[in-house]
């Protein structure tokens, strides 16, 4: 409550004058609700922030989302707008009529406008000797508004000093007629500001205000007699309006604006959540090709018929942009070797996850247990040249020994076209003996690249049963091969360059596979795990997912990488200099298509 205090030792002397007028002192309290209602600002909903639409043209609330170059895609997931109606305060001016009433009518004539309060400059009365003292005491001038439609007024709506109801009334029902306040300025030379403020305000565009008396016996607003002995300077009416049939757009470069929403009459003060995912969808796929500063360009647009102020916030959208990574399907073959996928990605930008889709199908055979795979640590061995011939021990365990062998390869490259001979021998012995099987002739084209060179029986395979022991020789019948050797491998061999065979110095980097499958059906089994590994080492110990007997020899998956479990990963990814390579391996037979190669990024993380 507002209540007006005097300096110690001042006096309130009866106005004679204005008493003989009928009026006497009196003392107003006005509530702070009533003193909010025109001066103090709309409370603004948590989260909301205040948008003034424009004079002309919409309102544009920008949609930053960061442009990153070299994507293929843009993916917007969820996109959400919050939107209120504001109000604005509106001055009009006020007249006086001949009658001795106020009109006000609001410019336009907005029907979502409300009058929130009226200030009356200069008000004085005019009866010889009057003063305003005592103005505003409810046996005095009462102030009683009324809604006009046209130049018709309605019925009283609201009036300041109130009209309490007659008899006992009044303790059950309140006044007759209220909702209003008046006060009264500082008087100087006779005249005065009045404010009449309506709580609540009244929704209309046109109004009349009459000055009124009570009767001498009346108490109701319908016994009172208008009064025009009254002058002023001048009258502003202070209106509240919300916007008016809004309508709101997502705009974007390179395409048209998008209707998103629409709010016929005055928007609602509540906040309405708008979704702008279906339209931002659209948007966001020809921004991505159009857009040429640093985020797409893209706004909402809001336009309304009547001014007002936006109450509104936009969340940061779900989005995420694609780099697709294969442009067909990708076919891997791994032999008891590691395959390489090479990948060409955007260089400096930190993806948020890598998602590849794998089709797999796994072969009977498998590498021999005593056989180590390479650690992609080869080195130069040894060159054979006809008449060398190397021969490295092969352990077999108790069930290898009963299935066929099925391939035999060597590790290294050709200096100039040449033919490997790779056999096996029986390993009694300290040194290789009677041949065990037929050799098998291998071609090899020069090459600078170190690889696997492998050759293979032809059904029947080489039938079982098989020693505990036997050598794998490797010779060549024409040109040089560079045998290559791993030096975390170990293990022994022998060289042979037409003396006898003697020790040398490193095990080459040989391999033989059995034909292993399930008796019953005939399918490969035991699967063995297909590991995946990146440039910082091993990612997926066991991509198919075979140790716990959840897959079939015949498998489909997608594998995904996302942080935090692959956050180094990821990290190296943007660290790569354009190139990135993913490792495949496993022991047994596979044929793998890759497809779907796809790399997402977070457009405020990336960077």
């Amino acid at each position: 409550m507002i209540l007006t205090l005097y300096p110690a030792g001042a006096t309130l002397t009866p106005m004679p004058a204005l008493q003989a007028a009928g009026m006497q002192m009196g003392m107003q309290i006005v509530s702070l609700l009533d003193v909010a209602m025109f001066g103090g600002d709309e409370r603004v909903p948590p989260g909301l922030e205040r948008y003034a639409l424009p004079d002309s043209g919409p309102l544009l609330l920008p949609v930053p989302v960061p442009l990153l170059p070299g994507m293929d895609a843009v993916e917007v997931q969820e996109a959400r707008l919050t939107l209120a109606g504001g109000s604005r305060e509106t001055e009009a001016a006020a007249t006086r009529t001949a009658a001795g009433e106020i009109e006000v009518r609001f410019p336009g004539g907005d029907t979502t406008a409300t009058l929130k309060r009226l200030r009356v400059d200069g008000f004085r009365l005019t009866v010889a000797g009057a003063s305003l003292a005592g103005l505003g005491n409810g046996d005095a001038l009462h102030m009683i508004v009324q809604v006009l439609e046209g130049s018709r007024a309605g019925p009283p709506a609201a009036a300041a000093p109130h009209f309490a109801m007659p008899g006992g009334g009044g303790s059950r029902y309140g006044p007759a007629l209220g909702g209003a306040s008046l006060a009264v300025g500082a008087v100087v030379a006779g005249a005065a500001p009045l404010t009449l403020s309506l709580a609540p305000p009244l929704a209309a565009s046109a109004f009349r205000i009459a000055l009124v008396k009570p009767g001498e016996d009346a108490a109701l607003p319908n016994e009172s007699t208008g009064w025009r002995d009254w002058a002023m300077t001048g009258a502003t009416a202070f209106f509240s309006t919300r916007p008016r049939d809004v309508a709101v757009t997502l705009a974007g470069p390179g395409g048209a604006p998008a209707a998103v929403a629409s709010f016929p009459g005055a928007m609602p003060a509540d906040a309405t959540a708008i979704d702008l995912t279906p339209a931002m969808r659209a948007m966001a796929r020809t921004a991505l090709t159009a857009a040429t500063g640093d985020d797409l360009g893209l706004s909402v647009q809001i336009s309304a018929a009547a001014g007002g102020d936006m109450l509104a916030a936009i969340a940061r959208p779900r989005v995420r942009y694609v780099k697709r990574l294969l442009a067909q399907p990708q076919p891997m073959i791994l032999r008891g070797n590691r395959a390489e996928l090479r990948l060409a990605v955007p260089g400096g930008l930190v993806p948020s996850g890598l998602s590849l889709a794998i089709d797999g199908r796994y072969g009977v055979p498998r590498l021999l247990d005593s056989v180590a795979l390479p650690t992609g640590r080869q080195r130069n061995g040894y060159r054979l040249v006809p008449g060398r011939r190397l021969a490295v021990p092969l352990g077999l365990t108790a069930a290898e020994q009963l299935l066929p062998l099925r391939r035999l390869a060597a590790f290294g490259r050709a200096e100039a076209p040449a033919a490997l001979l790779l056999g096996l021998a029986l390993g009694h012995g300290a040194v290789p003996g009677a041949a065990h099987g037929e050799p098998v002739a291998v071609p090899v084209a020069a090459t600078s690249e170190m690889g696997w060179h492998r050759g293979e029986w032809r059904l029947p395979a080489l039938a079982p049963p098989h020693a505990e022991r036997l050598f794998l020789t490797v010779e060549v019948t024409h040109g040089a091969f560079l045998l290559a050797t791993d030096p975390a491998a170990g293990g022994e061999a022998l060289l042979d360059e037409g003396g006898g065979w003697m020790a040398a110095i490193a095990a080459p980097l040989v391999a033989a596979w059995v034909d292993e499958a399930d008796p019953a059906t005939g399918a490969p089994a035991p699967l063995h795990p297909l590991d995946l590994d990146g440039p910082a080492g091993p990612l997926n110990r066991d991509v198919a997912g075979v140790l716990g007997g959840a897959r079939p020899p015949n498998f489909v998956l997608n594998w995904l990488a996302v942080a935090p479990a692959h956050a180094a990963m990821l990290a190296a990814v943007g660290a790569a200099a354009g190139d990135f390579a993913l490792g495949f391996s496993c022991r047994r037979d596979v044929d793998l298509t890759l497809s779907d190669g796809m790399l997402t990024y977070d457009p405020w993380g990336a960077r």
